[in-house]
């Protein structure tokens, strides 16, 4: 359990956050101490950003080891995949999500093309229940988004005894896909990171008194580090540390995190400003290191592959024209689903339909509600609300069944 989370109603930041903040400020990774020279020509800079991440990959593999890759649609296990691929070592990738999604698409055609051992895993059909909730939660993935923390480990269980598993953990947010744009000083990084961390899209769930700045007082003064800006510091020492990595990382297995290694750190970090917004010199750098791979469907592009600067032009004009343009010029027609950008299940949906999932929600908010110790609001009312008149009280609920399931895990 992460400090603090035991004593009487620490967890109320977890009602906002979606997750506990860490007591202690930390990063998930040795700060680099050093910056390097990095070339002012970006072909030259995403040359050597490409071999060393190729390096970096390939010094987490085992010659003699089956590797899990979760595969999703995005560019960082599909980095993963390629250096994997170029090593020749043994190779599972396993797709999770919802059919018709990008996530679920992508990374099963990028499978298919390549010819590797695959498992497609339909998380419709894979609704947990409590005792599996509390399982993942007892297994590493307390007071974080309990629903992603249960998805993960079906992987890690399922897939992870005897074996290797690459996580891309840290990779886009490495490359810069966290970068804030023009904020500037300490105050508004913290105050933007603050707004932008809360969880819940509809209601609030803290009682009225309750500041969310005081939950992270103790990084408002937060040393930066080099090289990248002081909200994307932050978001490293809270958010990835205390939220993403026990999602992603099972301390059970031997899951192995490239994208943390210093060398990675210390060379990203040292690049251009310029550069590393919306992850520019990364995605310029696997396009040349692996133009075969990179050139099918990714999530990052909705559907685009990763083209020359020049190409970028031409495919940001056909996407003006809507996605059935796109659709029919690209491979991904297969995606028809009216969210491809989802994540894991549809929630709205999960929670307002007669199925396991809201009879799941009914029991766990049932159960929170008579432990008495949310006084404020009736636990039971938001899940009754959801669905009626186009109300989506999704998140809020997920949060609710998450504080409940932490409650029993305890």
């Amino acid at each position: 359990m992460k400090s603090g989370a035991s004593s009487e109603f620490a967890w109320i930041p977890y009602l906002y956050f979606g997750y506990l903040p860490p007591d202690i400020a930390g990063f998930p990774f040795e700060s680099p101490n050093e910056r390097e020279v990095v070339s002012r020509n970006l072909y030259g800079a995403a040359k050597v950003v490409g071999e060393r991440l190729d390096a970096v990959i390939l010094h987490q593999l085992e010659p003699n080891s089956l590797h899990v890759i979760p595969l999703s649609g995005g560019l960082d296990s599909r980095a993963m995949l390629a250096v994997a691929l170029d090593a020749g070592v043994e190779v599972h990738a396993v797709t999770f999500g919802t059919p018709g999604t990008y996530d679920f698409e992508f990374g099963s055609g990028v499978a298919r093309q390549v010819g590797i051992r695959h498992t497609a895993m339909d998380l419709r059909t894979l609704a947990p229940d409590t005792e599996a909730l509390v399982a993942a939660v007892r297994a590493g993935g307390r007071w974080t988004y309990t629903f992603d923390a249960y998805y993960n480990r079906l992987i890690t269980n399922e897939f992870g005894a005897g074996t290797v598993v690459l996580s891309g953990f840290l990779g886009e947010t490495v490359a810069g896909a966290h970068y804030p744009g023009d904020i500037t000083s300490a105050e508004d990084a913290f105050v933007a990171f603050v707004g932008h961390e809360r969880f819940t899209s509809r209601r609030s769930l803290v009682p009225s008194n309750y500041n969310p700045e005081n939950s992270l007082e103790q990084y408002r003064s937060i040393a930066r580090i080099p090289g990248i800006s002081l909200y994307e510091t932050i978001d490293f020492a809270v958010r990835q540390r205390g939220a993403i990595r026990p999602i992603v990382v099972d301390d059970r297995f031997d899951v192995r995190t490239p994208f943390a290694d210093p060398r990675w750190l210390s060379l990203m970090f040292s690049a251009p400003t310029e550069w590393r917004q919306k992850s520019l010199l990364y995605e310029e750098a696997l396009r040349l290191k692996w133009p075969r791979l990179f050139r099918l469907p990714t999530k990052n592009h909705k559907g685009s592959g990763l083209v020359a600067p020049w190409e970028r032009r031409v495919t940001h004009l056909i996407e003006r024209f809507g996605r059935r343009l796109r659709c029919n010029t690209r491979p991904s027609s297969k995606v028809t689903a009216p969210a491809p950008m989802l994540n894991y299940i549809d929630f709205r949906e999960g929670f307002a339909s007669q199925s396991p999932l809201r009879a799941l929600a009914r029991e766990n908010l049932a159960d929170l509600k008579a432990r008495g110790v949310i006084t404020w609001l009736d636990p039971e009312q938001v899940l009754a609300e959801h669905g009626v008149s186009g109300v989506d009280n999704s998140r809020e609920i997920q949060v609710l069944v998450g504080l409940e399931i932490n409650l029993k895990a305890s």
